[in-house]
């Protein structure tokens, strides 16, 4: 090799360690919290800007870019909404068809989109009464925040990288879609619970539910203190743990490379399968199992009459106390 051509590498190699020195130092310096990294349009200055809603409404879409949005209680019979603001990044906030849309209005660049800032933009929702009808909030990268002051018939939630903390209330339909944030839920009672991530941790506590379905790609799933009718649980390759979890119906959970830990859970009747993850747990009512496995060990108390528990592994271990 010429000697040119190894100065160049040698010159490549040290740019590169300078960069992973020089980041490395920056996250430090921020004790490591990635979430204050955003890939947003703060680079220009912003002002918080408030919208006064004087028609009423019983349903709510908000549509946001890279905003985080939170929902409060009004301290008035009034409602507003503060955004946060600068000349390229602005909202539109109208009352239509007893609809109140907020949609953020994105006026950059594209090279403006290219770039960290630690600033992070931001909108609350003041609201104020306690029960709608429907709410619908889509975000690209910002999280979603509502507390448990609301109430809602339906509840639908989007975001690409943002997180998500619900704890309204819910009385027919509770949809939670996250790319790669984590999903949170708490103390909600709808008929049906919808949640789907990708690489996003999932934890639900304190749910009464009806059909509950939850799906990730690699994120963990843990279900804490839940009762519902029926539950389909997919994840790919994260862990999926359940503790103190009961269906009066069916559990029927699927991974490929995650364990499946069942800690006081129970159903009518439970599968359970993964190709070469471990299942294993505790269960609040004598099963008669039903193990399949091919090279994986098996250990389970058998019993006499109960309900069922299927469980099928490829390579994984079975275990049940």
């Amino acid at each position: 090799m010429k000697l040119a051509k190894k100065f160049a590498f040698f010159l490549a190699g040290g740019c590169i360690a300078l960069g992973l020195l020089l980041c490395v130092s920056a996250m430090a310096a921020m004790n490591f919290d990635f979430g204050r990294l955003k890939v947003t349009a703060n680079a220009l200055p912003t002002e918080e800007k408030t919208y006064s809603v004087d028609s009423p409404f019983s349903y709510i879409s908000v549509d946001s870019i890279n905003s985080q949005v939170r929902f409060l209680p009004s301290k008035d019979e009034n409602c507003q909404v503060v955004c946060s603001e600068n000349k390229d990044l602005t909202h539109t906030v109208t009352v239509e068809n007893d609809t109140l849309t907020l949609q953020q209005q994105d006026h950059q660049k594209w090279y403006n989109h290219i770039g960290f800032f630690l600033d992070e933009m931001e909108i609350i929702i003041y609201l104020p009464q306690r029960t709608y009808e429907r709410l619908a909030v889509s975000t690209s990268s910002g999280n979603i925040f509502v507390s448990s002051d609301f109430s809602f018939e339906t509840a639908q939630l989007e975001t690409d990288s943002g997180e998500v903390r619900f704890s309204a209330d819910v009385s027919e339909e509770l949809s939670v879609y996250s790319a790669s944030g984590s999903v949170q839920i708490t103390q909600v009672h709808p008929q049906t619970l919808n949640v789907q991530t990708l690489s996003g941790d999932l934890c639900v506590s304190e749910i009464q539910c009806g059909y509950f379905s939850a799906q990730s790609t690699s994120g963990a799933l843990s279900l804490a203190d839940v009762a519902c009718t029926d539950l389909v649980a997919e994840n790919i390759s994260g862990e999926t743990l359940l503790s103190r979890f009961t269906a009066s119906n069916s559990i029927q959970i699927t991974s490929i490379s995650g364990d499946i830990d069942v800690k006081e859970c129970d159903a009518a009747s439970l599968q359970l399968e993964s190709t070469s993850g471990d299942v294993f747990g505790t269960l609040l009512t004598p099963k008669i199992f039903l193990t399949h496995t091919a090279s994986g060990d098996v250990n389970v108390q058998q019993a006499a009459e109960g309900g069922t528990c299927e469980i099928t592994t490829i390579s994984g271990d079975i275990h049940f106390e």
